[in-house]
């Protein structure tokens, strides 16, 4: 229900992430954060990011979607949320990535070699 009306109210200036303004305008709402915060442990978190977590409903920190990897990931905005990945190193060696690397070097290889084969056939027509 507060979460409908909170995200009415949220415009550019980022203001709605503020607990100062959320008590001082919206008190009901800035009570209901801090019961979603409180029930799912967030209170390490700073105000912007528990509002975020409560209109997303995320109940956990955010970890890196790396499987190997265990690490928190950084919150870039209120509007954007959290990076994926914790820092590059684990972008470069996250399999799924990895896969999608290697599905397009093979796209690009095929279509390169049927390239270069179809010129050899053409090269070879023009020569009789």
């Amino acid at each position: 229900m507060y979460k409908d009306k909170l995200n009415d109210l949220i415009d550019s200036s980022g203001k709605m992430f503020r607990e100062k303004y959320l008590k001082e305008h919206h008190i009901e709402i800035c009570e209901d954060v801090i019961k979603f915060i409180k029930l799912n442990d967030l209170d390490s978190l700073p105000f912007k990011q528990q509002v975020y977590h409560y209109l997303n409903d995320i109940k956990n920190i955010v970890k890196c979607k790396n499987p190997n990897c265990n690490n928190t990931v950084k919150f870039k905005n209120s509007t954007i949320g959290y990076y994926t990945y914790c820092c590059n190193k684990c972008i470069g060696s996250d399999p799924d990535i990895i896969k999608e690397k290697e599905l397009i070097i093979r796209k690009i290889w095929y279509k390169n070699t049927s390239t270069i084969q179809y010129n050899k056939i053409q090269n070879d027509r023009n020569e009789y």
